[in-house]
């Protein structure tokens, strides 16, 4: 590297302090060339005005939470896509539940800890409307919403006549004071409403006694918010970064488009409606155009003044030489801009394109395929990384330990695995085909691949060892339905005593 005079004389003057001005000129050089390396890190007309922060997650989410949220609802009560957004989230992460499995071989253990489940699930609202998997559904809705929702526990008394004396309800984001951040005097410390202790582990929430948008606020609260122990709330969010607090509203990346969008697509459908006002301008003088005037809908408002505006239909008179001319606006189209922003925003949400649209007129069997499997992945993250680890199994926790505080002959400790919502086969005959060559070569356990159909396999059994002899007599043999020949070895036209199901004559076959 050159030196310029003043740094020659510098050097003569006092060499260390030329070698630090040097190595100093040295490093500065270098950043300059690692931000020229990378585009994402230049400084000209293109980057002025992108303003990027280096906040921490929390840092980040704080101060935007509240109006997130509120727009985010607004979205889904008033927008057609991000109401069908979260309806689809909804069905696919939870459908009709995510259901428990006792991991236990015990038969009697496990019947009892079904049963104590059962009746939980069947009683556990406070209100009665619904069950766990019901309240399951409202608490994947408000992740996808509000970006994180509560569910809050309660230890009933025996007045009320529960088999398992527990009971929970669904609370939306809004409850968290996300404003309250302090250290407290036993050394906890409070990060948006949320309590740690000295070892990082979250012992409290502080939440509202009321939602905060509530309309008749009970007066006879100050409206601070409370704490409440870890132990009676689930906290459930998508964990987008390393310690975040708590969760972003789904609709986030997306919800400047999407309202953009809405806002083109209102314009365009008065830009469409003033394209349809097919107008008649007529010129008169004097007594006005003969053959005309007998034919024309002179309108006038309560002062028998002529009407003066653009409709359908309409036909205005100025002044003029007498002839007639007709109004043709020129028509606009869409061009594909709206197709273009849903792609956006399903991607934004994490959904794909047919999905978000119900548009399935440019799909065929191997893209939708393709856009499925592309989509099951995401699904597992959001199944296998929240709901069940945030929701589902400190439920069951919960269970067994009421059930067994009740009386019931059932472990604390009780282990269980969950089902989420069975997928349904985009092509039946060639995926049970893959299913059975699966099986036949070792490489999936039937278990398994009962588990991930929503069945319990020892209940599966059961039903098999009490139906097949009655299917049997009956004379029906699910290895002879049609379109599953050789999927069993090629015997499927055979019953289990090698006669044909048809005639019930021995096969002939020599094995």
């Amino acid at each position: 590297m050159d030196l310029n005079l003043i740094e020659r004389t510098i050097a003569r003057v006092s060499p260390t302090w030329g070698l630090h001005r040097l190595g100093a000129k040295v490093g500065l050089e270098q950043a300059r060339v690692a931000a020229r390396a990378f585009d994402a890190a230049r400084r000209d007309r293109r980057t002025d005005t992108w303003r990027a922060t280096g906040g921490s997650a929390n840092a980040e989410l704080a101060p935007s939470l509240s109006l997130i949220m509120r727009r985010s609802r607004d979205l889904c009560r008033n927008n057609e896509w991000a109401l069908n957004g979260k309806r689809k989230w909804v069905a696919h992460l939870v459908a009709t539940g995510i259901t428990p499995r006792p991991d236990v071989d015990e038969p009697k253990a496990k019947k009892v800890a079904v049963d104590a489940w059962n009746s939980f699930s069947d009683n556990c609202d406070p209100e009665g409307l619904t069950d766990y998997y019901g309240l399951q559904a409202r608490l994947a809705g408000e992740v996808f919403e509000g970006g994180a929702a509560f569910l809050r526990w309660y230890l009933r008394p025996p007045e009320f006549g529960l088999k398992v004396p527990l009971q929970c309800e669904v609370l939306e984001h809004d409850f968290l004071d996300t404003n309250k951040v302090e250290v407290l005097s036993g050394g906890n410390v409070v990060v948006h409403g949320v309590e740690y202790d000295g070892y990082g582990r979250r012992v409290a929430y502080w939440l509202f006694p009321v939602h905060p948008g509530e309309i008749a606020l009970i007066s006879r609260h100050s409206f601070q918010s409370e704490r409440i122990p870890a132990e009676q709330l689930d906290h459930v969010f998508r964990v987008d970064r390393a310690g975040q607090v708590t969760g972003v509203p789904w609709l986030a990346p997306a919800m400047l488009r999407l309202r953009d969008a809405a806002d083109y697509e209102e314009a365009e459908l008065v830009r469409k409606k003033i394209e349809a006002c097919f107008t008649v301008f007529v010129r008169r003088t004097g007594s006005g155009v003969t053959g005309v005037a007998q034919s024309v809908d002179q309108s006038t408002d309560s002062k028998n003044r002529k009407l003066e505006k653009i409709a359908p239909g309409l036909i205005a008179y100025v002044e003029g030489d007498g002839d007639i001319t007709t109004a043709s606006p020129r028509p606009s189209g869409d061009g594909g801009h709206m197709d273009r922003q849903l792609y956006a925003y399903a991607a934004g949400i994490g959904l794909t394109y047919s999905q978000v649209s119900g548009n399935l007129s440019n799909v065929n069997f191997t893209s939708l395929r393709e856009g499925k499997l592309d989509f099951w992945p995401v699904l597992d993250q959001a199944q296998w990384n929240m709901m069940i680890p945030q929701a589902c199994r400190p439920a069951w926790r919960r269970v067994m330990r009421a059930a067994a505080g009740r009386g019931l002959q059932v472990s604390p400790e009780t282990p269980a695995k969950w089902s989420p919502p069975k997928r349904p086969w985009v092509n039946p005959a060639d995926d049970l085909k893959a299913a059975a060559g699966e099986l036949a070569l070792g490489l999936e356990s039937w278990a398994e691949m009962v588990t991930a159909r929503g069945y319990d396999p020892q209940e599966l059994l059961d039903e098999i060892k009490l139906w097949g002899p009655r299917l049997k007599e009956a004379g029906l043999s699910p290895g002879a339905a049609p379109g599953l020949a050789g999927l069993n070895g090629g015997t499927d036209d055979k019953d289990n005593d090698g006669k044909d199901p048809a005639n019930g004559k021995a096969n002939d076959k020599k094995s």
